[in-house]
């Protein structure tokens, strides 16, 4: 078993599923009361107590929480700086003088779903006898340095013959893993998992 987790991805889910479904009246945000992602329970619907092979987490700082519980878990870690990026858009130089908006500087993350591919494929090259994929993301759109992303390392792993399961927020997957053909396809070696199923569990308050 491979484990690959994108951080950012599970977490923007986490907290969007929590924020929809949390109990607490609205307006009363907390600094010391918001929610944390069970990092234990996350790991253990994703490995389920099977042999893992490996153990990849990938995020972006700065962080939301700290992640010693997947270190501590065994997990090959790995945390980039987010960058500064310009909101100013190339493509809007025809655009009406009028309608000119000053670009903004904002930091974004550069190159984490391509580290998460890298190790993915490496897998895939490194391993030659058949395994399981279980990638921890419901991110299915091209990357900015990977066309394919995701998806098309998903697609590489059932062509040399392994299992592949996704395990995502329902509102985080893209529609890439749930098409009709594509399930059909690949049928009885694809599987998605829905971590809306172990909401509590991974730390909503329900």
């Amino acid at each position: 078993i491979h484990v690959f987790i994108d951080n950012s991805n599970i977490l923007v889910g986490f907290l969007a599923y929590c924020k929809q479904h949390s109990k607490r009246p609205k307006g009363l945000l907390v600094q010391k009361s918001k929610p944390t992602l069970e990092y234990d329970a996350l790991f253990t619907i994703l490995e389920r107590g099977r042999n893992i092979a490996r153990r990849v987490l990938v995020a972006s700082s700065p962080l939301y929480q700290p992640l010693e519980q997947a270190y501590q878990a065994g997990y090959d870690v790995s945390v980039l700086k987010r960058v500064k990026r310009t909101s100013d858009d190339p493509n809007s130089i025809q655009a009406d003088l009028s309608d000119y908006q000053p670009p903004f500087e904002m930091e974004k993350e550069q190159c984490v779903d391509e580290l998460l591919h890298l190790k993915i494929l490496e897998s895939l090259l490194d391993y030659h006898a058949p395994a399981t994929l279980v990638l921890a993301s419901g991110d299915g759109k091209d990357a900015e340095y990977f066309e394919g992303g995701f998806h098309k390392c998903v697609i590489k792993a059932l062509e040399r013959g392994w299992k592949v399961e996704i395990i995502s927020w329902q509102r985080q997957l893209s529609q890439n893993f749930l098409n009709k053909k594509f399930l059909s396809k690949w049928q009885g070696r694809y599987h998605v998992v829905f971590l809306d199923w172990f909401a509590a569990e991974l730390g909503c308050d329900m």
